[in-house]
């Protein structure tokens, strides 16, 4: 049993922006589905943390918030009885944190690398070779001098894109960022995107169709074609 994060892309994180700016689900033949989980949280989607038992189940924890009273939420993952459809999330007592046979997923412990897709650009496939994704640019960058005391930055406009594929088939979901003179962009963390091939599906963490500066509100999957 396995998990493989495709990306550093849901945690995706996203640097700080003078304008808002997201790399958003566009319409494509393989839709982003929305997953719902059983109550509201206050931690960000991005943030929240992938555990796995020592029987391979899944689990994602979010952290307390900025009530350090709160306690956190746990959820395990469940495979749709009809493998077309995203995992289900059934809540779990946060007392089974405590539990021996369930641990933190270190991002060591991912098929792909750490730094997979971090930049501007990149590709990488899985270690199973069934997801190929690829991170593009088309635009330009130039170097804002420096100025009241502020270091020169490099500023970018243009059109960023990130396309997962299923290789077998070649069914594409495909996400898009518009720059304009932005010195940050998206940057995409280990477990952006997470493949679960025991699941048949691609979690997303902090990607979604069309949410702008609100697709921290949300969590998606690719159900595998």
């Amino acid at each position: 049993m396995r998990v493989v994060s495709v990306l550093a892309l849901l945690g995706l994180l996203s640097l700080p922006l003078a304008a808002p700016a997201a790399l958003e689900a566009v319409r494509g033949p393989w839709p982003v589905r929305s997953m719902a989980w059983p109550e509201p949280v206050a931690v960000p989607v991005p943030n929240w943390h992938w555990w796995r038992s020592d029987q391979g189940q899944y689990f994602l924890a979010s952290p307390a918030g900025s009530n350090r009273a709160a306690p956190v939420s746990l959820w395990m993952l469940e495979s749709d009885p009809g493998g077309r459809a995203c995992p289900r999330l059934k809540a779990q007592p946060t007392e089974r944190l405590n539990e021996p046979e369930l641990h933190p997923l270190p991002d060591e412990e991912l098929a792909l690398p750490p730094r997979c897709l971090g930049g501007l650009e990149g590709q990488c496939l899985s270690h199973d070779g069934a997801l190929r994704l690829r991170l593009s640019f088309e635009g330009q960058s130039r170097l804002a001098p420096a100025h009241a005391g502020r270091k020169a930055e490099r500023l970018y406009t243009g059109r960023r894109r990130l396309v997962i594929e299923h290789v077998l088939s070649g069914v594409q979901a495909v996400f898009e960022e518009h720059l304009k003179d932005s010195p940050r962009y998206t940057v995409l963390g280990p477990a952006s995107v997470v493949y679960l091939p025991e699941l048949d599906s691609v979690v997303l963490q902090g990607l979604g169709p069309g949410t702008g500066g609100r697709r921290e509100a949300g969590l998606h999957c690719l159900p595998m074609p």
